[in-house]
């Protein structure tokens, strides 16, 4: 019986050991942190997302291509009364950060993938000043980029970050929509 019980505890020890490679919508992809999203939007179009992202003040860069639109994610800051959530719950990074990073929205057929690509910060992480954008992916991982730091899986750290994120690049018709 006793060995039956070692050989279980043999088994079950990389299972507890298992690594986090995805938080909501970031995963790690290539040894790199990306978030991505897709999201169902009736009868979007290059033409609709290009004029829906020339709205938003903190994307520029814009460029309309065959199914896809690139485009800059700059200076982001975490709104966190538009959110609905208490800045002092928050990691110092999400209170004091901003956050930069390449856009990608891949237009099909009733829907669209937003993958935001080289995810960039600069703040405060409570341990140091980041005056010069540094790239996420060294801070919020381990084991050589392979796995998601614990820390930062939690709501209130990657979870608050998704949320602006995905509120920032959820399309939203323009007042010049009257179709």
């Amino acid at each position: 019986m006793r060995n039956l019980f070692y050989a279980f505890l043999l088994l079950l020890s990389p299972a507890l050991q298992a690594q986090v490679t995805q938080f909501g919508s970031f995963k790690i992809s290539d040894g790199e942190v990306i978030y991505q999203k897709v999201f169902n939007e009736d009868s979007i179009t290059v033409d609709k997302m290009v004029k829906f992202l020339k709205t938003v003040p903190t994307i520029g860069n814009i460029q309309p291509g065959d199914g896809t639109v690139t485009a800059d994610l700059l200076f982001m800051t975490i709104d966190f009364k538009k959110l609905k959530v208490a800045s002092a719950t928050t990691p110092t990074i999400m209170q004091t950060g901003n956050f930069t990073g390449q856009l990608i929205f891949e237009i099909k057929s009733g829907k669209y993938r937003a993958s935001l690509r080289n995810i960039k910060m600069k703040g405060d992480t409570g341990t140091k000043k980041i005056t010069e954008p540094e790239n996420m992916t060294g801070w919020c991982t381990t084991d050589n980029g392979t796995a998601l730091q614990p820390a930062w899986c939690k709501p209130t750290c990657l979870g608050v970050l998704e949320q602006q994120i995905s509120d920032r690049i959820k399309y939203k018709k323009t007042d010049t929509d009257w179709e």
